[in-house]
């Protein structure tokens, strides 16, 4: 989880992948059927030993993206999608794939695959409902209840990070707020009377304060600027001013039509302000630029307070 040294950047998308699988122990924990214990670990066993393949020789796979082989191929080989068109277009790889895949035992019988190694992996891949390539099989278990634990959002993390999201997970749950039940489209998210006072991204590996729920309509601007009245008047006011001008989530250009971000002004310092990302953390910065230090977690504990003091005033 701590690993920092890749020898490219392929290897390390491909490593980012491969510490979100949920180790079998955890997700066969529920599940006692045998056929289907073998079945999972099947697909398990599969999916590991592709993505070792892929991140010892990176150069036999960097023509598309590793989530593409991964997620994609599987689902593809499974008979749940057509061949993706990113695979279609590109000249020779759909072959390299083909040949690729044999090595991992799947091979064609008829018009259609099998597996010759794992060969109930066609079958349990087809069953998992979300993010298959996380071999998440506890969804299979009786009377399964759709959760994610703390655990789940701290263990693909580096051991300073676990640290600094355990640490904002125990103050929001102190300041009352409550986790929202787990939705696999959006990061781990605490609220209070509804409203979203906290943010976690184990993907991204950011934390954030929202200033107004994510992802809908409302005023962004005038929410924020009672977000930045409230903090100038604290004791501490100017310190979480400077941090709010400085980690205000900024607009990425992401590409979506709706989407423009929107010149704002807090306490007179100008920030091109995504309008996607109503927040205030790092999650503008590049991974590589985030650098979490104990100063950014008491701050954001401030921030979380002036969230509260907002949805309180409301």
């Amino acid at each position: 989880m701590n690993q920092s040294e890749f020898t490219d950047e392929y290897q390390r998308e491909v490593w980012k992948l491969g510490i979100h699988v949920v180790p079998l122990e955890v997700s066969l924990a529920g599940i006692t059927d045998p056929g289907t214990r073998e079945g999972c670990a099947q697909v398990y066993q599969c999916t590991m030993e592709m993505l070792a393949d892929m991140y010892h020789e990176p150069t036999e796979y960097n023509m598309a993206g590793p989530l593409d082989y991964v997620l994609w191929v599987f689902t593809w080989v499974t008979g749940k999608r057509s061949v993706p068109g990113k695979i279609k277009k590109q000249k020779g790889l759909y072959e390299r794939i083909l040949e690729r895949m044999r090595r991992f035992g799947f091979v064609f019988e008829g018009e259609n695959f099998i597996n010759m190694r794992y060969p109930l992996f066609m079958k349990y891949w087809a069953l998992l409902p979300e993010c298959p390539h996380h071999c998440d099989f506890r969804p299979l278990a009786p009377n399964y209840k759709r959760a994610k634990t703390r655990d789940d959002l701290l263990r693909p993390l580096p051991d300073q990070l676990k640290m600094y999201f355990n640490e904002l997970y125990d103050y929001a749950l102190a300041r009352g707020a409550k986790r929202m039940p787990y939705n696999p489209s959006k990061p781990y998210c605490f609220v209070h009377k509804k409203k979203h006072v906290l943010l976690f991204d184990n993907i991204g590996r950011f934390v954030t304060v929202p200033y107004m729920n994510q992802y809908t309509a409302g005023d962004a601007a005038q929410e924020l600027r009672r977000f930045v009245e409230i903090a100038e008047q604290q004791p501490d006011g100017n310190e979480l001013i400077a941090y709010i001008q400085q980690e205000i989530t900024l607009c990425a250009h992401c590409g979506n039509k709706n989407c423009h971000g929107r010149v704002v002004d807090v306490a007179g310092v100008k920030r091109h302000a995504a309008c996607c990302r109503t927040e205030i953390g790092k999650a503008h910065r590049p991974e590589n630029a985030r650098g979490y230090t104990a100063y950014d977690i008491a701050t954001l504990k401030r921030m979380m307070d002036v969230r509260l003091m907002q949805i309180e005033e409301e």
